[in-house]
């Protein structure tokens, strides 16, 4: 039996996000919730989850991009060259922190970067030195994406080549180095533009994952928000993930889902 974290992201960024996120939390479809605190209606989204944090984990879905006016482009090209403002992520992420904890009563479960930039250079030294500073008693992970075996898997290659060109094995590298809790592997990366297909491709992602690791995934109720990216693919998800073939994979592929503290190394600080 592997133990898997299905984690949606971006809850709180809309309300039809946050509404099909929560109606898989009721139907024990998800283990975790990644929230993004930085939009208008962050307090209410907030509150409208508190009941269900017994039953999944929830996390800060670090946000430098998604209404920000900085493209994740431009975001990694400047990290990269080292002109990224160290002050000005550690600002953010600190008032974010702060913005979770005022809604949820705590300290977050873990962190991930909304578009992955939590690995980004500069990101990622800001980001390891918070866990060091504030979260090291807290039992709070963080996601890890890097996939030695990218290379190997179908779809999205130049997408997952440019993820491990900007830094998610020397991330990787240094949360083991700092002990710093993390999911052991990664999968959920598709071609949106194709999800009608996302049952097969959840499939592979069961059969590559492996015990400890997290899957990511996007539902959404659909809205028609044309400036949204992933706005087809968000209902394709919610559908899968809510239907009867999500649990009857699982059971077929041996896999349950569970929350961090139940793969946890011993090693790791678990609250």
């Amino acid at each position: 039996m592997k133990r898997v974290i299905l984690c949606a992201d971006d809850y709180g960024q809309k309300d039809s996000i946050s509404q099909a996120v929560v109606s898989l939390v009721c139907k024990n479809r998800l283990s975790a919730v990644s929230c993004m605190v930085t939009q208008p209606h962050w307090q209410e989204h907030g509150r409208a989850l508190l009941p269900h944090t017994g039953k999944v984990d929830v996390g800060l879905h670090f946000n430098l991009t998604h209404g920000t006016g900085v493209s994740v482009g431009k975001l990694l090209l400047k990290s990269m060259l080292r002109l990224t403002d160290p002050k000005w992520v550690q600002a953010e992420c600190l008032a974010q922190m702060d913005a979770f904890t005022a809604v949820m009563g705590g300290l977050p479960d873990f962190i991930d970067g909304h578009q992955h930039i939590q690995h980004f250079p500069v990101v990622r030294e800001v980001l390891l030195g918070v866990c060091r500073d504030r979260l090291a008693e807290s039992g709070c992970y963080v996601r890890a994406i890097h996939d030695p075996d990218f290379w190997q898997r179908k779809g999205v290659r130049f997408k997952r080549l440019v993820l491990a060109l900007s830094g998610t094995s020397a991330f990787k590298k240094r949360l083991v180095a700092e002990n710093i809790p993390h999911n052991a592997s990664f999968s959920g990366i598709y071609p949106f533009d194709r999800a009608e297909g996302y049952g097969k491709y959840f499939q592979g992602f069961l059969e590559e994952i492996t015990d400890g690791g997290l899957i990511l995934c996007h539902p959404g109720e659909r809205d028609g928000d044309v400036g949204d990216p992933l706005a087809a693919s968000r209902p394709q998800e919610l559908a899968f993930l809510s239907g009867p073939d999500f649990p009857e994979q699982c059971a077929r592929m041996g896999v349950r889902l569970s929350r961090f503290r139940e793969t946890a190394r011993e090693s790791y600080p678990v609250a």
